[in-house]
């Protein structure tokens, strides 16, 4: 039995070995830091790199507002209302409702059912992460996307979610403790 054993582990040991190791024990051991500078040559319609930790996202206008079309995972992938407004890069802030209402119209939400689906629906990628609610856990996961809307003084908590391949969208409140996806638009 042993021998199978040895015999099983070489065949997968043996291709390893015949792998080169140029620039293994030579690796550059320069570190590229980021600045801010990487996006000035950014324009909307282009990927927008976050230079704290180099994560990219693609942005896309839509009626005078730069908007990312893909959830920002700066802290985690979901994110509290504070720690949403805390990692907005700076230059970016959390949409308020006036402008989901602008982006949800031109992605062709209505309440005309034969409507066809404008391209703008399949530019902002409408994520279906759920949320993560802190009394009863993860809720919606992969069903209906949750989205941080920046509050006012006396309205705090807000939100719009969009269930999956649905023109239909919902606006609620809840805890600003639960977690969410969060999009960003530019200043």
């Amino acid at each position: 039995m042993k021998i199978r054993q040895i015999v099983f582990a070489l065949a997968f040991i043996a291709p390893l070995v015949t792998l080169p190791i140029e620039g293994f024990f030579n690796a550059p051991t320069e570190f590229v830091a980021l600045s801010p500078e990487i996006n000035n040559e950014w324009t909307p319609g282009a990927e927008w790199v976050d230079w704290r930790n180099g994560m990219s996202y693609s942005t896309s206008l839509f009626d005078q507002t730069v908007w990312m079309t893909a959830n920002f995972s700066g802290i985690s992938n979901q994110m509290s209302y504070q720690e949403a407004e805390t990692a907005a890069p700076e230059g970016w802030r959390l949409p308020t409702s006036e402008e989901w209402n602008e982006l949800l119209t031109t992605a062709g939400f209505s309440s005309d059912p034969n409507q066809i689906i404008p391209e703008a629906y399949y530019l902002f990628n409408f994520e279906s992460k759920g949320y993560h609610d802190p009394l009863m856990g993860a809720i919606g996961v992969n069903e209906v996307g949750y989205f941080w809307v920046k509050s006012t003084d006396k309205e705090i908590g807000n939100y719009i979610s969009v269930p999956n391949r649905e023109l239909k969208y919902n606006r609620g409140k809840t805890s600003t403790a639960a977690k969410m996806a969060v999009r960003y638009v530019k200043d």
